[in-house]
């Protein structure tokens, strides 16, 4: 049973570094939409009852796949989208009564592969794959970007751990300690800098949390990403702002924005779907998989609809 949840957690984890090799990127995402049908299958003929945020989700998928058939977009991407996420979740419900054996193996998993990813750097600091089209080179983790991505949820599963069993306590102590040397060797300074936040929140947290209303921290966080959406959109004409983030690669990502905004304003109820690269060529100029910015992700796929869902989901998070 052990051997089997660590297969499944492997292939929803599903190292960075599959996307460069042909074979294993075939074997991952054939894993992954198998055993998301597995557990799909098995929560609904199971529960009884429908769990509310899985409901929230399959509906965001179901948008996004019906604007992606409708705007002759790329099908396969939506599905490689959404189908793990569903499938994580079914997973997580269907066997909801063993998580915490669940996280034990996934937080030492985890644990291998950031020990293993830190190692291929040390062996290889000039990529274990070199991606000639971005002039990126890529650890088992991914490139650099990538990291956040791994390391943000591994230590939240270990914090989890921890307020139930004080015996974590080192377990997190070396989780973060691994981290920080991973994002520094590997010279991600966006993800140094949250972890480094993350660690004053550690040491600060029993001062703070109860001195900080959640109305303002939403709040705040809102602001933020009205501001700096702002700014994307209105690039071109802010001088001012171009010469300050001179040194600063946002072009590309404010670029993309201001071609997401475009679209949405276009479909603004159910967005449009996963498109092809040809319209995103004649929007922006040039293809990319991904928006870098999870909310603007689904505002362009789902619309008004898909992000209303979206962030019911995230404030039942932020309340539990």
């Amino acid at each position: 049973e052990n051997i089997w949840t660590i297969i499944v957690l492997l292939l929803f984890i599903k190292p960075q570094i599959a996307d460069d090799i042909g074979i294993l990127d075939l074997f991952f995402n054939v894993g992954r939409v198998g055993v998301s049908f597995i557990y799909l299958f098995m929560l609904i003929v199971n529960r009884k009852k429908i769990n509310k945020t899985w409901l929230c989700l399959v509906i965001i998928f179901f948008i996004n796949f019906g604007m992606t058939v409708l705007n002759q977009g790329i099908l396969s991407k939506s599905i490689a989208k959404y189908l793990p996420s569903i499938g994580l979740l079914s997973y997580i419900l269907y066997k909801r009564n063993k998580l915490n054996d669940i996280f034990r193996i996934l937080i030492k998993l985890d644990l291998v592969i950031l020990i293993f990813n830190l190692v291929s750097f040390i062996i290889f600091p000039g990529g274990i794959v070199y991606r000639e089209a971005s002039s990126v080179p890529v650890w088992i983790l991914g490139q650099k970007q990538d990291l956040a991505g791994f390391i943000f949820p591994m230590l939240f599963i270990i914090v989890l751990m921890y307020w139930k069993q004080d015996e974590y306590k080192k377990i997190l102590l070396f989780a973060y300690g691994i981290s920080i040397v991973t994002v520094l060797v590997e010279k991600s300074i966006a993800a140094f800098l949250c972890i480094a936040v993350l660690g004053c929140l550690f040491v600060w947290d029993r001062f703070i949390a109860n001195k900080i209303k959640k109305i303002w921290l939403i709040f705040a966080l809102v602001l933020m990403f009205i501001i700096i959406q702002y700014i994307a959109y209105n690039f071109d004409h802010m001088y001012f702002i171009q010469k300050l983030l001179l040194r600063i690669n946002t072009g590309t990502r404010f670029l993309m924005w201001k071609f997401a905004w475009n679209k949405f304003f276009e479909f603004p109820l159910f967005g449009s779907g996963e498109l092809s690269q040809e319209i995103w060529i004649q929007g922006a100029g040039f293809y990319h998989s991904v928006l870098d910015n999870m909310y603007m992700d689904i505002i362009l796929g789902s619309g008004l609809m898909g992000s209303i869902l979206f962030l019911w989901i995230l404030r039942k998070s932020f309340k539990l």
